[in-house]
């Protein structure tokens, strides 16, 4: 019997069954090692690019009720530790204070820029609006969350990434629970909304058209549902009261642009003054005829705080130290990081009667580690005008308008502000707060 021999690899075969074989196999095994990759999660990094074209402005009305969080390839962080996670974007530390990430894509006004934000690891968050680079924050608006929780403020940037608050408004929610934040860019003024309830309107605004950004300062934490929206189907609540407050337009509790009240509600007969939203700490505190004075003799020092949380000023009064008391002192509290502790706050004031001024800080357990002082020649029967200036990372003393000190380091870039007397009966007169320096 003869016997047929098949040759398995004739050209024949080859071409009809091992090559096309040979592909799908290879196909296969592409596809089992690309495929991971497209569905991992892009952890950014500050060097990642962006990955589309930024340079063409989009109306509001071009991107309906997208949710940008949702494409993080379309992000780039500014700096901090920045990646996506179920659909929207998070940062994951605490470390560091300027930590920002921009959407590449520029919008045009009308606009509402929104997004829950939820806490996972300190508190701080918030949203930029009109920022003119992918490359830092400066002259953008921000608006976010105080430290503390306590409340929202808001405010821009400079050219050189100076930030100037515009105003500030108490707020009562569960900091660890999602908040709904809105920004309504209206081109030359913006509003804020916070759970679909409008806390201030018609506010100013540096620039209007620009990219849109993220916001977490020493804070971790999940942004979601981010959109930018035309304004229609916003939900917007008549704005809270607010009252004037004359020469001060940061960190203060109140809704005010620049000493004008942003609407007409916000005008009261009389306005208060700075000293009316006083808040004391310790002592005993009396404010009367536009000057407030603690009148405890305890050898310690008394706070009263005015209710107002900043980051640059120039703070500055006119302390007169009681001739009665040798000892006594007067100064201020600042950069502390709750409102009604000393731990962690820094405290500049008159020592002995005005024979020196001290400076430093008070640590955790709220006792005071001096830094340095000064011997001066001050009459203890003489009023005396004592201020300081503080920027981003240091500040200056200044005494009777001449500078003391200058360039002495902070321990931290913000805080609540106070005045602080050492016993006896001191006077603080022409109690003022200056955004400019």
């Amino acid at each position: 019997m003869d016997v047929v021999r098949k040759d398995y690899f004739s050209a024949e075969n080859m071409r009809r069954y091992i090559i096309p074989l040979a592909l799908i196999i290879i196909t296969l095994l592409l596809l089992n090692w690309l495929l991971p990759m497209q569905l991992a999660p892009r952890v950014a990094t500050e060097e990642s690019a962006p990955l589309v074209d930024a340079d063409a402005a989009v109306p509001a009305d071009g991107i309906g009720l997208e949710t940008i969080g949702s494409n993080f390839t379309n992000w780039l962080p500014i700096k901090g530790a920045w990646q996506a996670r179920d659909g929207g974007v998070e940062h994951t530390t605490r470390t560091d204070f300027d930590n920002y990430i921009a959407y590449t894509t520029r919008f045009e006004p009308p606009f509402a820029f929104n997004a829950t934000v939820q806490h996972l690891d300190g508190i701080g968050a918030g949203l930029l609006i009109g920022m003119q680079s992918l490359e830092s924050n400066a002259n953008s608006t921000l608006v976010r969350f105080e430290t503390d929780g306590s409340a929202m403020f808001w405010g821009s940037f400079d050219e050189a990434g100076q930030f100037t608050g515009q105003g500030f408004a108490p707020i009562r929610i569960d900091t660890l629970a999602p908040q709904r934040v809105t920004i309504r860019n209206l081109g030359n003024s913006y509003d804020v909304i916070l759970n679909g309830e409008t806390v201030v309107t018609d506010l100013a605004l540096t620039a209007g058209a620009g990219y849109v950004g993220l916001a977490a300062p020493e804070t971790a934490v999940f942004f979601s549902d981010i959109r930018v929206s035309s304004l229609d189907g916003i939900a917007v609540s008549d704005p809270v009261a607010v009252e004037l407050i004359e020469g001060v337009n940061v960190g203060n509790p109140v809704m005010v642009d620049n000493g004008v009240a942003v609407d007409d509600t916000a005008v009261v007969e009389e306005p208060p003054t700075l000293l009316d939203q006083v808040e004391t700490i310790s002592g005993e505190w009396i404010y009367e005829e536009g000057a407030i004075r603690q009148i405890l003799q305890e050898p310690t020092d008394y706070v009263t705080g005015l209710n107002i949380f900043g980051r640059n000023y120039t703070l500055a009064s006119t302390i007169t130290l009681d001739p009665a008391t040798p000892d006594s002192g007067g100064g201020f509290i600042f950069h502390a990081p709750d409102r009604d502790q000393l731990a962690g706050s820094t405290m500049v004031r008159l020592l002995n009667g005005g024979e020196q001024i001290v400076w430093g800080q008070f640590d955790e357990t709220g006792v005071f580690q001096g830094a340095g002082n000064i011997e001066l020649d001050l009459s203890i029967d003489e009023s005396h005008d004592i201020a300081i200036t503080v920027g981003n990372s240091n500040y200056d003393i200044l005494v009777n308008g001449e500078t003391i000190v200058r360039g002495l380091p902070l321990a931290v870039r913000e805080g609540w502000i106070g005045l602080v007397a050492y016993r006896g009966v001191v006077t603080f007169e022409d109690v003022i707060l200056d955004l400019d320096g």
